[in-house]
């Protein structure tokens, strides 16, 4: 397989990208789960409610401006330009104004969907996305079944699809 896409992702785009990172959307969930423990502390009477409560409101607010809203600002120069993107059956190669990066496939765990985007999982826990509307249709289907098969989902312990977390 070789198949090369030019993009240009809007700061929409690269914040929604941003948005449904895995540990981004782990945070919300704990987030979630934090303040929601310390609603039903508060509601039923307790006073040391408030801390869970709060701790969980601030780290959704963290998560979207400090980390979503922050870190679009900041690549705003890498976004402006076009990136491109190269899949071959030896590595995955993305070539933006800033940087180059070429990276075999040995070194990629699994490959996930969500919101019209692939994230890409490396070994060593980063994560590279890739926006599925960058590709033609044809393309697109063939890169999914490439994806498939070469990296496929792996299996989650029972407590992550219980809390769920991925």
């Amino acid at each position: 397989m070789d198949v090369t896409a030019t993009f240009q992702l809007t700061p929409r785009e690269f914040r929604s990208a941003l948005r449904n990172l895995p540990v981004l959307r782990r945070m919300r969930v704990l987030a979630v789960l934090i303040a929601l423990v310390g609603g039903i502390v508060t509601a039923t009477g307790g006073h040391d409610g408030w801390t869970p409560l709060g701790t969980g409101l601030v780290l959704l607010v963290f998560g979207e401006l400090g980390v979503v809203r922050l870190g679009t600002r900041r690549s705003a120069p890498l976004i402006a330009n076009p990136w491109t993107v190269r899949l071959t059956d030896g590595c995955y190669q993305l070539e933006t104004n800033a940087t180059t990066a070429k990276v075999g496939w040995s070194l990629y765990r699994e490959v996930s969907e969500h919101g019209g985007f692939w994230y890409l999982h490396q070994t060593n826990r980063a994560v590279s996305f890739l926006p599925k509307q960058a590709f033609p249709e044809h393309d697109a289907a063939r890169v999914a079944a490439f994806f498939a098969a070469r990296l496929p989902k792996l299996p989650r312990p029972w407590y992550r699809r219980v809390l769920l977390l991925g």
